[in-house]
């Protein structure tokens, strides 16, 4: 064999192991050597890796906020991205690519290393808005249908909500197609008299409505959407004021609920046909919404009230016959709502009571027992209960008063039989009913202001410790033009956000938390959106580094906690106010100049008696007034050893009335003297005390 030969084969030998050894990606324990397709990291391996020749045109994604992943590939990534919370460690600086779609963003722990953002146009949203170990809501869409909204409910396949509309002239069903970010009106059709309550068929696109008693119109009627329009499948005439119906889990049932009785139905070939009734007796009613099937079919439960008194029913339906066999008094007026629990044998009601208006019951049908598990007074009327789908939520609105929220989610232990609010959320009109979608990541209500309102439902993340949402830890962020900063970030280590004279806006849910001991470094950058809120220390050992920075105020600032660094040229500009109110020492360095320009104002307002807390580090650290006001409190300001700079039209404005509570030019050590310049434009107007103390000798 030849030199040559044997030359070849060597390297063909080295390019195979140097492929196998570095190249591809690892997901568990698959390598490959080539261009990947969307690749999805599993939360439960922990070699996730993208290494070596391993190109990642198409994105990646993390499967949950637990997810890790290691970075460690030559060429830049580009596609949709999505971290859903995941972390991402580097080993080699990550680029990338023009293209790429952050769906979701994460924490990177960078080990020095750097992540370059080629597009001109970035938005950075963190899961921790989506699904975190606590969990959270957010208005979705909603239609305003011009009259109030007295019932809702969700198709079998969450793709309709369906409203009805009660009121004088205006006595409607709509249906709204839903594709998951808005509401469109499908169709809708006049019930002529005014409706109360609607269920959605668990299978199919039926709709039962029930409404008040007036001759010639039916109470009970029931609907179907077909290809966008809805029509009149069927309807039933008892007569009364029908308040609420329902469907049997498997659909081939329905029952209503009036006044003096409770009707089932049989269901088949698109029709109702009437099976049995019970008789209430003299005054008794079921309430609006108030009538639920338990999942078996067998048990149906009713809020029934009776004058001055009301009670929770609970009734058998054999198939054939419904009979009573059990119920509990609530002492109050009207059970509001009922529902019976998917899993288990949980209802729960509300009432108008004066206290422990929201309870829950157990039914054991083995012994017939009605249990009351939980109680709770929220401070009002409850309207509306609705359980999710395991029913460890119970979803709850109520009439709006001044004494609590209207809009609410509890947890549920099923265990030890305790509800915790989860979520509430103010509102300033009625709820009358809210659902969940059937896969409980939706939910709608109708209110008295005529809306239909759909929001998102993020449940909590079991094992999720990310709260604070993004981590940067030890890396560098280099962007190219403009950002959207709406993701929650912890800043950890020596970070540094690099702009090339791009803007930063933080907006949304953005904060940047700069925590203990951890330094960000703003290099050529435009930032705005900055408030105490947004933008922060955690502690007196942080600091951040302004460097070639342009910070515009668009609201007040106020800097309370840690230190400032100013390197090069750092200006405030906008119409509001940049006030220093840290007990930390912050420094403008050599060659530096801090310019505060038209309109804006500097406040000076440390949380300790220290007027010395704006350091210049020598003559060539400036201080450049422009057209702005510098405004101290009682604590006075001394500045020294570098340089002032004033222009334009300058205001002083000084809370102190002495010597030592006093804006101070200067503090009489000759070495320390401060040089200031009043330019050609020039105009200082003072208020209060003004102290030229530099040593002249």
């Amino acid at each position: 064999m030849s030199v040559v030969m044997i030359k070849k084969i060597f390297t063909i030998f080295l390019f195979f192991v140097f492929c196998t050894r570095l190249d591809g990606v690892k997901v568990g324990s698959n390598n490959s050597c080539a261009k990947q397709g969307v690749v999805n990291f599993k939360k439960n391996d922990s070699d996730n890796e993208m290494v070596g020749f391993a190109a990642f045109s198409d994105g990646f994604s993390m499967e949950s906020p637990t997810t890790t992943c290691t970075f460690n590939a030559f060429f830049p990534v580009s596609g949709d991205v999505s971290f859903n919370g995941g972390t991402l460690y580097l080993l080699r600086d990550l680029k990338f690519d023009i293209g790429t779609n952050f769906v979701t963003f994460g924490s990177i722990y960078g080990g020095g290393f750097s992540v370059e953002f080629a597009d001109s146009s970035v938005t950075l949203t963190n899961f921790s808005s989506q699904a975190s170990e606590n969990a959270s809501w957010v208005e979705v869409d909603s239609i305003n249908s011009v009259k109030r909204v007295n019932s809702v409910d969700w198709s079998y396949d969450d793709n309709y909500v369906v409203s009805i509309i009660k009121d004088w002239g205006g006595k409607k069903l709509a249906t709204y197609s839903f594709d998951g970010s808005s509401l469109g009106l499908v169709d809708n059709i006049d019930t002529f008299r005014n409706p109360f309550s609607i269920r959605a068929h668990p299978s199919g696109y039926y709709f039962l409505t029930c409404q008040e008693a007036d001759f010639g119109y039916f109470e009970i009627r029931l609907f179907k959407l077909s290809e966008g329009t809805l029509s009149l499948l069927d309807s039933y005439d008892p007569n009364v004021f029908v308040m609420a119906v329902d469907w049997s889990a498997d659909g081939n049932f329905a029952v209503s609920g009036s006044s003096y009785y409770i009707r089932v139905f049989s269901f088949s070939s698109e029709s109702l046909t009437h099976i049995d009734y019970l008789n209430l007796g003299a005054g008794e009613q079921v309430s609006q919404n108030a009538i639920v099937w338990d999942r078996t079919g067998d048990y149906i439960a009713a809020g029934i009230s009776h004058f001055s008194s009301s009670k929770l029913g609970i009734y058998y339906f054999d198939g054939a016959t419904v009979t009573s066999t059990q119920s509990v008094s609530t002492g109050s007026d009207y059970v509001t709502a009922v529902d019976w629990s998917h899993t288990g044998s949980f209802v729960a009601i509300g009432t108008n009571g004066s206290s422990n208006q929201l309870r829950v019951y157990e039914y054991d049908s083995s012994v017939n027992s009605l249990t009351e598990r939980e109680s709770i007074s929220i401070t009002g009327e409850v309207l509306s209960v609705h359980w999710n789908s395991d029913a460890t939520k119970l979803l709850v609105s109520k009439k709006m008063d001044f004494y609590g929220t209207e809009f609410r989610v509890y947890d549920f232990d099923s265990s030890n039989y305790v509800l915790d609010l989860e979520l509430e959320e103010e509102k300033t009109t009625d709820i009358y009913s809210a659902r969940w979608s059937n896969d409980d990541n939706y939910i709608a209500y109708g209110d008295y202001a005529n809306n239909t309102v759909v929001y998102s439902y993020n449940a909590p993340v079991e094992g999720f410790s990310g709260g604070c949402g993004t981590v940067l830890d030890n890396v560098e962020l280099v962007f190219k033009g403009e950002v959207s900063w709406m993701m929650s970030t912890t800043v950890q280590g020596e970070c540094s956000i690099f702009g090339k004279g791009g803007k930063v806006t933080i907006e949304g849910d953005g904060v940047i938390t700069v925590t203990s001991g951890a330094q960000l470094t703003l290099e050529n950058i435009e930032l705005k959106g900055l408030t105490n809120q947004t933008f922060r220390c955690s502690d007196d050992d942080s600091s951040v580094v302004f460097r070639n920075c342009k910070i515009n105020l668009g609201s007040d600032f106020s800097f309370g906690t840690g230190s400032l660094l100013f390197e090069k040229d750092v200006v405030f500009t906008g119409t509001n106010k940049f006030i220093y109110s840290s007990q930390m020492t912050s420094t403008i360095a050599s060659n530096a100049t801090v310019t505060f320009d038209k309109d804006t104002t500097f406040k000076y307002d440390p949380s300790v008696a220290n007027r010395d807390l704006l350091y210049m580090t020598d003559r060539t650290s400036s201080l450049f007034l422009d057209g702005c006001t510098l405004h101290s409190t009682e604590t006075g300001l001394r500045l020294t050893k570098g340089a002032l700079f004033l222009n334009n039209a300058i205001t002083f404005n000084c809370e102190g009335a002495n010597v030592s509570e006093a804006i101070s030019l200067g503090n009489g050590v000759e070495d320390e003297n401060l040089t200031v310049k009043l330019l050609s434009g020039a105009d200082l107007t003072v208020y209060g005390a003004l102290h030229y103390n530099n040593n002249v000798s």
